[in-house]
């Protein structure tokens, strides 16, 4: 959400009403290109590679296949009819694991 408000703010900041594409500069007076690169679009190659890593270990934690596969789906966004009818799992299956999911990875991340 942070990430957002910072885009929101540099769009606006740039409007044609304020300035257009007035460059931004550092409290020294030099052209400022690190908030540029903070805000970008595209994540960085040091983020992606924490993101994969802390993935892979929160999906190697759970139990089974099945359940990696839901947790994926639930990733994904998919609500847990979505989950049900594309895994062929009954609902109540679905939810107990989605449940299983939520607490493993709570479990994994206030280790």
């Amino acid at each position: 959400m942070a990430w957002r408000k910072c885009v929101d703010r540099v769009r606006r900041d740039k409007a044609q009403k304020r300035g257009g594409g007035t460059q931004i500069v550092s409290l020294n007076g030099e052209a400022s290109h690190e908030f540029l690169e903070i805000v970008s679009e595209e994540p960085g190659p040091e983020f992606l590679a924490s993101f994969n890593e802390q993935y892979f270990r929160l999906l190697d934690a759970l139990p089974d296949a099945s359940t990696r596969k839901i947790a994926v789906l639930m990733l994904q966004g998919h609500s847990a009819n979505d989950i049900s009818e594309r895994t062929e799992i009954f609902k109540s299956t679905v939810r107990r694991k989605m449940n299983l999911v939520r607490t493993v990875w709570k479990h994994e991340l206030d280790q």
